[in-house]
């Protein structure tokens, strides 16, 4: 009786233990199925979306100045100086004007200041480049041998060599002056040296890959990084 009654409870215990282990089973093959669904993609006519993490790195520079565009010109300046008698005196009378004329070419440098310690913002394959304003760098450089001078006194004038030497004296600020109607333009081409610069850095120091799908965006004071960037705004490795 007491051997009947032990083996009773051996297959009691026996039948728990096993279905114990079945609902262990099952749940694992749920949390199992749950976990791999929740990573792959399923197969169906709806796009799937992704969330990237947002990642931070500091680009070590020497700082100092990266020059970015040298845009060409030929610029004109002009120097008149009128010139009437006293009509206090006399009538006022015409004396005449001195005109001097330079013509020479122009090289236009613009830069950016470099931060020792530049932080870049990369998402997935893209990289956001906050860089500084493009500046004109000063003094503006001209081509002396290109310079082409003219200068003519008044009818009752003798002053064209004096004028024409204010007026050789007033390029270094006159220029200055001009340099920044050619701003636009040097941040145009600017963003992708900007962006060539940060790219070198990235394939040696940070394994960035290469080939189309990843880009960098350079983005200067006061713009907004664009939702779908276009070609002006991008760079392939």
């Amino acid at each position: 009786m007491n051997a009947r009654k032990l083996l009773t409870g051996i297959a009691i215990t026996a039948a728990v233990v096993l279905l114990v282990g079945v609902v262990l089973a099952g749940v694992v093959a749920w949390t199992g199925y749950r976990f791999v669904a929740d990573r792959v993609p399923q197969i169906s006519g709806q796009p799937q979306t992704r969330a990237f993490a947002e990642q931070v790195v500091v680009m070590p520079t020497s700082g100092g100045q990266l020059e970015v565009a040298s845009v060409k010109a030929t610029e004109v300046f002009e120097r008149k100086d009128p010139r009437f008698l006293d009509p206090k005196v006399f009538d006022k009378i015409d004396l005449g004007t001195t005109v001097s004329r330079i013509r020479v070419d122009v090289a236009y440098r613009f830069h950016i200041k470099l931060e020792k310690a530049w932080k870049l913002e990369i998402r997935d394959k893209t990289c956001i480049v906050r860089a500084a304003a493009v500046e004109p760098t000063l003094p503006v450089a001209f081509d002396t041998a290109t310079l082409e001078k003219d200068t003519r006194s008044g009818w009752a004038r003798f002053n064209k060599a004096e004028n024409l030497d204010a007026l050789e004296r007033s390029l270094t600020q006159q220029l200055a002056e001009r340099a920044p109607k050619y701003q636009s333009v040097a941040a145009d081409t600017g963003r992708a040296v900007v962006a060539r610069f940060v790219t070198d850095w990235l394939l040696k120091e940070q394994r960035w890959g290469s080939g189309p799908d990843y880009q960098v965006i350079v983005v200067y004071p006061g713009e907004q990084v664009p939702s779908a960037p276009t070609d002006a705004h991008r760079i392939a490795n």
